[in-house]
């Protein structure tokens, strides 16, 4: 076994530490902002509530076939006819909802603190709503192909492989960051790459069985982003570091007595 086998190895094994890092703190997450009384008055704690859930659907498909693959030659959607019409749809779908539902929190902010009651301010949720509908509209015009159909060789969904529905989204979180100052572009920077090498060039990389670990390389680093929610609150927002915190003491002194 060669230097790059090797390596292909090691970052095979990556996705399922993906997996159960986001199953953990996604969940969490979830459970704290939607049962906490604290949080789930919080419009933003509501959209990362939901967030979580389709960032957990969306750790699965991918993953596992980064897993499978290298190592048991398997890959989901090409195992039965529900594989290919259900995984796939569901991994660009629970994708695009995560960075739509994103992009949406950070405008709702932009207007709970910015909007004057009856100004244009106060109409720009409903205006992302149907922009957002139509974004999605355009992007399934672009394509020539509607049929799902399952090979041996090649699932349907993948000739189809959206090749904007991954991207628009990032232009769109990234503008409305900007619009409180904040510098932090991890997200954008985490899974762009992923996308792009997914949407432009992911045949030209699959025909060369050599470096095909660059998928792999790249989602791991795209999927961290959507496996590490509850690490992302628990630095950056105080209360929900200091609810930890106290949650964990009160079961340490309830395990003492």
């Amino acid at each position: 076994m060669n230097s790059l086998d090797l390596f292909s190895n090691v970052v095979s094994i990556l996705p399922l530490v993906i997996i159960v890092l986001g199953l953990f703190g996604n969940c969490t997450c979830f459970l704290i902002f939607r049962l906490n009384r604290q949080f789930s008055k919080v419009p933003s704690m509501v959209f990362l509530s939901f967030v979580a859930i389709f960032d957990t659907l969306s750790l699965f498909e991918w993953n596992l076939n980064h897993f499978l693959g290298p190592n048991f030659g398997i890959r989901l959607e090409f195992q039965n006819l529900f594989n290919c019409k259900f995984f796939v749809f569901l991994q660009v779908y629970s994708l695009q909802v995560s960075a739509l539902l994103l992009s949406i929190m950070c405008i709702d902010r932009y207007v709970t603190i910015s909007s004057i009651p009856g100004s244009i301010y106060s109409r720009m949720p409903f205006s992302t709503v149907k922009n957002s509908t139509q974004t999605t509209s355009f992007n399934g015009s672009l394509q020539t192909s509607f049929r799902i159909i399952r090979r041996k060789e090649k699932c349907y969904w993948y000739t189809e492989n959206f090749r904007f529905y991954p991207t628009i989204d990032h232009p769109v979180f990234k503008q409305n960051k900007e619009m409180f100052g904040e510098k932090k572009k991890f997200e954008p920077i985490m899974t762009l790459p992923s996308s792009i090498a997914f949407g432009f060039f992911s045949e030209k990389i699959r025909k060369n069985k050599g470096v095909n670990f660059v998928f792999s390389l790249l989602d791991t680093l795209a999927f961290m982003f959507h496996s590490t929610l509850f690490f992302n609150c628990f630095v950056t927002n105080a209360k929900f570091r200091q609810y930890c915190f106290e949650s964990i003491g009160s079961t340490t002194y309830g395990n003492l007595v």
